[in-house]
């Protein structure tokens, strides 16, 4: 399925139940900087998002693809070098609650731009970390003989993944306190909630701090 539309702020394409499958990719969603396109129980092998001409080149534009809900399984006839998820020219895909099939050899790939957040893996800010020597002091305060001076010792690849795993475990517990404590708005309730609450809290607290900076002089 190829969806290739005028690309409005009005334009959304809808879809429940839908099951895109073939030799490549089963739905192709091309240059769309203002258009939706939103997916319930969608059964898909293979997705490619391609983004407009704004979007590639980073300007904040609303197009996008949302598949939510659904299930993704590798067709036997697909092309074993197409990703479930091929994002290209800045285009836009959120996915959430989707049950997945199969072991692709590429499950993401993101071409031309993309955002990814990375929280430094199994490294530190100290100096072992990069390979170099412990300092005698940090922040003023004298370290320890068994440290000061030290270069990595042998054991220290363990507290490299330490470090690792405890990152892992705690972006996980974030994610669970958050899911199991904020409640989970729909879109529309969302865009509601900004436009309607935040944004107007947001004037009203400019215009009481400009207030009060000129009171005080």
């Amino acid at each position: 399925m190829i969806v290739k539309t005028e690309d409005t702020d009005e334009v959304k394409v809808m879809g429940n139940q839908v099951q895109t499958t073939g030799f490549g990719p089963g739905l192709v969603v091309e240059g769309l900087d203002y258009g939706r396109v939103v997916l319930r129980n969608h059964g898909h092998n293979g997705v490619t998002v391609f983004g407009g001409p704004r979007l590639a080149n980073g300007e904040p534009v609303p197009g996008r693809v949302e598949i939510l809900c659904g299930a993704s399984s590798r067709d036997g006839n697909l092309k074993p070098e197409t990703p479930i998820y091929d994002v290209r020219k800045g285009g836009r895909i959120m996915v959430r609650d989707v049950w997945y099939e199969g072991s692709p050899p590429e499950f993401m790939q993101v071409r031309d731009r993309g955002d990814i957040v990375f929280v430094g893996g199994w490294s530190l800010p100290l100096p072992w970390f990069d390979g170099q020597a412990m300092p005698e002091s940090v922040l003023g305060f004298a370290l320890p003989a068994f440290l000061a001076g030290q270069a990595v010792p042998w054991w220290f690849g363990f507290v490299s993944t330490g470090v690792f795993i405890a990152k892992i475990l705690f972006f996980i517990a974030l994610f669970i306190v958050i899911r199991w404590t904020l409640p989970r708005f729909k879109y529309d309730q969302l865009m509601s909630l900004g436009w309607k609450v935040f944004i107007p809290l947001a004037f009203v607290n400019i215009f009481v701090v400009a207030a009060l900076t000129l009171l005080r002089g």
